[in-house]
């Protein structure tokens, strides 16, 4: 796009042997503006971006000269425009964006125009982590494969929800752990018992714990028991809690597996006492 180019800054260099089009803070100094070499690194990025954009309307030559001249004791305040090459948003504020597009492209078909001309004036980039997904797009039964994954989806969110609940209602220590013995689950009676919270938990490695001796023996026993396959007890053991307290309890293991009996994790209780109970 071409611009007004009032400082003369605009200068042709090559890039893989192709001619390229930068505009030059060095020729800026050289123009009359001794102190841009000085300024700091965003200022000096704003600076560019008013150079690239200058056409007399929204970015003037007066924008240039206050960056250009900027001085932090100067107390000088100066609303300039800038144009961002990209933007860059994340799905909270992006996908009310979105909407509006199709929204307006929408109301463009109603009208008879092209929805093909609304657009963003520059590239915007949209990062969606969980608020919106499409597995099938492009084909005439899409929206019925994607509504049925999403109930599929909501049905196994509830599973968990109730698995959740259950687990906490538990006067057990409760934990559970994936294939590669990193903790997955830790209940309330766990969180009491070590004075844990699951948050602080949670995606550590079980051995790495600061729960005594417990850490290596329940890592050893989880890790055994996802080779075999096979539930395993350990013995009862008195255990030193944090504060000091001496607790005796058996440990429980139990292999955890997938729909196809795949083992994808393990899950222990520590029981208080010796570890009998009625099931």
């Amino acid at each position: 796009m071409p611009t007004s180019n009032s400082f003369g800054t605009r200068t042709e260099i090559r890039v893989l042997d192709k001619p390229v089009q930068i505009y030059s803070l060095p020729a800026l100094e050289q123009a009359g503006f001794p102190g841009v070499s000085r300024l700091p690194y965003s200022m000096k990025i704003l600076l560019e971006n008013l150079l690239r954009r200058e056409d007399n309307a929204f970015v003037k030559a007066d924008d240039i000269r206050a960056v250009a001249q900027w001085n932090a004791t100067a107390g000088v305040e100066k609303e300039i425009s800038f144009m961002p090459a990209r933007v860059l948003l994340q799905d909270f504020t992006g996908v009310p964006c979105v909407v509006d597009l199709a929204a307006m492209r929408d109301a463009v078909v109603g009208l008879g125009g092209n929805p093909d001309r609304i657009n963003p004036l520059q590239p915007v980039e949209l990062v969606i982590d969980h608020s919106v997904q499409v597995d099938y797009f492009g084909r005439p039964d899409a929206f019925a494969l994607n509504a049925e994954l999403e109930a599929r989806t909501a049905d196994l969110n509830r599973v968990d929800r109730e698995h959740h609940t259950f687990v906490n209602s538990l006067d057990e220590a409760v934990i559970g752990v994936d294939r590669r013995a990193v903790v997955t689950t830790w209940n309330h009676a766990a969180e009491r018992l070590w004075g844990l919270r699951a948050e602080h938990v949670v995606g550590r490695e079980l051995s790495r714990l600061p729960i005594g001796p417990v850490a290596p023996r329940a890592s050893a026993v989880a890790e055994r028991v996802m080779s075999t396959g096979r539930p395993e007890q350990v013995p009862a053991a008195t255990y030193a809690l944090p504060d000091g307290e001496q607790r005796r309890g058996a440990l429980r293991v139990f292999p955890l597996r997938n729909e196809a009996g795949e083992v994808t994790g393990a899950v222990g209780t520590l029981m208080p006492g010796d570890g009998a109970r009625s099931d």
